[in-house]
């Protein structure tokens, strides 16, 4: 046996990695990271173990696994038990109560509760169970303290200490300590995003929110990695704030604080844009103002409101207001008003003026979530508005006007993965009638020009997105990712025509009119090319950043009376990153296939600039 008596002890820190605020510390030993909220810490100094004082002569048989654990250049081959057959855990400052196994027994008792102590049991156990009977070496230890964090990070228990204190080895039996956290205490502190914290310096953050969402985590006997994902979560969902959460060491045995920084925005923004993106029958051209203000009626509540004109106001006009409002349990309640006035002529002489007023109201939640995926749900309510006036020389010679009513139920699977993300989305969609004078079958025919089409039906939505970065084959792609669209639909009858699977269009098969081919049933696939971007300023800082991709489109709209239209088209966009908040992009789409409408090699180009304060 080694002789070696150190006042010092080695710790393995275990720190959870939750989102997007982490910083590394470079004397904390960390996990690797998982998706949820960013922690950083703790620190080494978190827990300090003081090794007992020993008389001289009296360290006979000792090991100071500490020194040994630490030394530069340990070597991890020494042999410390010839024949490993039992473990002693001994849970600090939990009590003497016992939990003895065939191999591994637990001295105290785990601050966590119920059958979650016997899962963290068994799991313990199961990891250790591969060192019995066989020889346990320096090595072996440092894989031991490991494998118990691991243990207790993967059943949510993020931060504690793993220690093997110096010891005498009796019957092949090693003792380890393990040190359980709890939180003690929350201080708050604000910044600007400068890096500098002033715990009375709040711009329009309640600290008392703060420690309200805190004071159940208080009161947990163990730190649960959820009851911290969910606090710092919520603090997030703001637009306008950003929050982190740095440990430090409590005044007693087991105890940690909570340091949480939160960096405030003006709670307002403003934007305005310009794109090209309409059809010719109304003008092409499309400016916009739109602007963001949070805190209404709450302080994670963030009103939109968005003004949109062609060239004239007469032409196009758009008006909408969205009031969104999370709650504490993650659930969102979207509130959206939207009114559109157009005029369009496709024959000279004969113009055609309609409105369309649209409200609806959209409840999301999460409804099971694990360390790479999420499923969430969502049901929404829409109230649509139609009206619409044919004039001949300025007159009014005909009209119609029809109520929708649409209720529609989904589900959104999110998957993650280190160089990918996936997102699979289905939406049924309830067409129902008789809920206003205009909800009915008479209107529904004459506004839609339907001969025997009715105002109840159904559809269904289909879409998967694919993002895959190209670092999967070397270092030399790390730049390169591509990006997968599919959407489908499926109706079983006639469906209004707002609610048509449309190609043609600025966004989908793009270098075709506006809903050159349209029908009930459809399918759509597009593959994009994202290039390495170009992060470096030109034209004298002017353009700050240029992103460029190559993308082809295919898809096929299938008509009620049993035709179809297949149309393909490919083409390149790239996007300008400008000084000041700016951001320009283009694309052009070359067409594939010849219509009645575009010829094949016939290209349509797109731009559009933002700005944003």
């Amino acid at each position: 046996m080694n002789r070696l008596i150190c006042p010092a002890a080695g710790l393995v820190l275990l720190m959870a990695a939750i989102p997007a605020f982490a910083q590394s510390q470079p004397q904390a030993q960390t996990q690797e990271q998982s998706p949820g909220v960013q922690v950083i810490g703790p620190q080494p100094t978190v827990e300090s173990y003081n090794a007992p004082v020993l008389p001289a002569g009296s360290a006979e048989g000792m090991i100071d696994f500490p020194s040994l654990i630490s030394a530069p250049g340990a070597d991890d081959g020494i042999q410390i038990i010839p024949a490993f057959d039992a473990m002693t855990i001994e849970l600090l400052d939990t009590g003497d109560e016992r939990n003895d196994g065939e191999f591994v027994d637990f001295v105290g008792r785990s601050r966590v509760d119920g059958t979650e102590r016997d899962a963290l049991y068994i799991a313990i156990r199961d990891a250790l169970s591969v060192y019995r009977g066989l020889p346990l070496t320096l090595g072996d230890v440092r894989f031991i303290q490991r494998d118990i964090t691991d243990a207790y990070r993967a059943n949510g228990y993020p931060l504690l200490s793993v220690i093997v204190p110096p010891q005498e080895i009796a019957d092949n039996r090693l003792l380890v300590q393990v040190n359980e956290f709890r939180l003690a205490d929350v201080r708050i502190s604000f910044g600007r995003g400068d890096g500098s914290y002033r715990a009375d310096d709040p711009w329009w953050t309640d600290p008392d929110s703060i420690n309200a969402r805190f004071q159940p985590i208080l009161e947990e006997p163990i730190l649960r990695q959820q009851s911290l994902d969910d606090a710092v979560e919520q603090l997030n969902r703001s637009p306008f704030r950003s929050a982190r959460v740095v440990f430090e060491p409590g005044a007693q045995l087991g105890q940690s604080v909570a340091n949480v920084q939160i960096d405030e925005q003006r709670p307002w923004g403003i934007q305005a844009g310009y794109n090209n993106h309409a059809t010719e029958s109304s003008g092409t051209d499309r400016y916009s103002l739109s602007g963001n203000l949070g805190n209404v009626l709450g302080e994670n509540n963030q009103l939109s409101l968005n003004a949109t004109v062609g060239n004239r106001i007469d032409e196009f006009s758009n008006y909408s207001a969205v009031l969104t409002m999370p709650n504490r349990w993650g659930h969102t309640l979207t509130l959206n008003a939207n009114y559109s006035d157009t005029s369009s002529s496709t024959i000279p002489g004969i113009d055609s003026a309609s409105t369309s007023l649209q409200l609806t109201t959209d409840y999301r939640l999460p409804l099971r979530s694990g360390d790479s995926w999420e499923l969430l749900g969502n049901v929404a309510l829409s109230l649509k508005q139609f009206e619409r006036a044919s004039l001949f020389g300025g007159t009014e010679v005909g009209g119609a006007a029809y109520d929708g009513v649409q209720l529609s139920t989904g589900l959104t699977l999110n998957l993650q993965r280190d160089l990918s993300s996936n997102q699979i989305t289905a939406t049924v969609f309830n067409s129902l009638a008789g809920l206003t004078d205009l909800n009915d079958t008479e209107n529904f025919r004459r506004f839609y020009n339907s001969v025997s089409g009715e105002p109840e039906y159904s559809h269904l939505s289909l879409s998967f997105a694919h993002m895959q970065q190209l670092a999967i084959f070397g270092e030399r792609w790390q730049n390169w990712r591509t990006e997968t669209q599919f959407s489908a639909q499926y109706a079983a009858t006639e469906l209004a025509g707002s609610d048509n699977f449309a190609l043609g269009g600025p966004g989908i098969l793009r270098a075709y009119q506006s809903s050159e081919g349209a029908g009930d049933r459809g399918w759509f696939v597009n593959q994009t090319l994202h290039l390495p971007p170009l992060n470096r300023p030109i034209l004298y800082g002017l353009v700050q950043n240029i992103q460029w991709s190559t993308f082809v489109e295919t898809g096929t709209a299938y008509y009620d009376n049993g035709g179809s239209e297949s149309l393909w088209d490919a083409g390149l966009g790239f996007s300008l990153q400008m000084m000041g908040n700016s951001r320009c992009s283009f694309t052009l789409a070359v067409a594939g296939k010849d219509t009645l409408q575009t010829a094949s090699g016939n290209t349509r180009f797109f731009a559009g600039c933002n700005y944003s304060y």
